[in-house]
């Protein structure tokens, strides 16, 4: 993940952490959970954290207006911003409906620009995460996708990228053993997941505990 430094007018204490992912990963991938446990362990630092099921699977306009307002509605309360989603417009079931790699990006580059617009703003972009079972399909738009997502993130203030493929993938492969069913991760995934993500949080300016 990628550091940007940034100036805050006082440190986040007891900031609201709010999680964007799709209502089918909540269901699924059990993630939320994961996360409340970790986050629990620092209740004077993350008091509040929740989880925005975002409805239908893919990133759209509709999420990205969604996220910008909650954005707004909140600012200037500190608030870290965890962004997973988008995987699923580039897999092959989103690519038949319409979705692109246009899409995916120039969503999550207007929630860029707003929340660089706003104080007390970090955000957190997940990078898309491989499956076993689209892999070959969706290998090069995923890496195109995010190595976007990451060009943008050191362009917009506050805005930090996660590569979370490089913790599921070995052997140039991503590992079967962390998924269930070759698309939803497994315990040891969510576990994997979550932890590297909330590491990643805990490093950045003003966060630490």
């Amino acid at each position: 993940m990628h550091i940007i430094i940034t100036h805050l007018i006082f440190p986040f204490i007891n900031m609201l952490t709010r999680l964007y992912t799709s209502s089918h990963g909540v269901q699924r991938h059990g993630l939320p959970e994961e996360f409340r446990r970790r986050f629990s362990d620092h209740p004077a630092r993350f008091g509040r954290f929740e989880v925005k099921a975002t409805p239908g699977q893919c990133m759209s306009n509709s999420i990205q207006e969604k996220i910008i307002k909650d954005m707004k509605e909140h600012a200037p309360e500190p608030q870290i911003i965890i962004v997973s989603l988008g995987d699923n417009n580039l897999r092959p079931r989103g690519l038949s409906r319409g979705h692109s790699l246009t899409e995916v990006t120039s969503c999550h580059e207007a929630i860029m620009r707003e929340a660089s617009n706003l104080q007390n703003v970090q955000l957190v972009i997940v990078g898309l995460l491989p499956c076993p079972k689209y892999e070959t399909v969706t290998k090069m738009p995923f890496k195109s996708a995010s190595q976007e997502l990451k060009r943008m993130c050191r362009e917009h203030r506050g805005c930090h990228f996660i590569d979370i493929a490089k913790k599921f993938v070995c052997n140039k492969v991503v590992n079967p053993n962390l998924f269930s069913d070759g698309i939803h991760m497994n315990q040891q995934g969510r576990e994997k997941y979550s932890e590297h993500v909330f590491r990643f949080i805990l490093a950045l300016p003003n966060v630490n505990v």
